[in-house]
């Protein structure tokens, strides 16, 4: 929850790249180190949706490339 918080938050003060950046780095983690594979789901439900469209998009492609 407090993750979704943070990207919201880059996103209004207008860092959304930064929560894009965030997001990847958790991407990795999760699904390739599988170092926090037990996030899985909230990296699916609550940290993508929290992106812009645009960088939604760009995260959903990345963890397709990860499956």
């Amino acid at each position: 929850m407090r993750i979704t918080r943070i990207i919201r938050c880059m996103s209004l003060l207008g860092y959304e790249h930064l929560g894009l950046e965030l997001v990847k780095f958790l991407i990795v983690e999760v699904l390739r180190t599988q170092t926090l594979d037990f996030c899985q789901h909230s990296l699916e439900n609550f940290w993508v949706p929290a992106l812009q469209p645009p960088q939604q998009t760009e995260a959903r492609q990345l963890i397709s490339e990860c499956d």
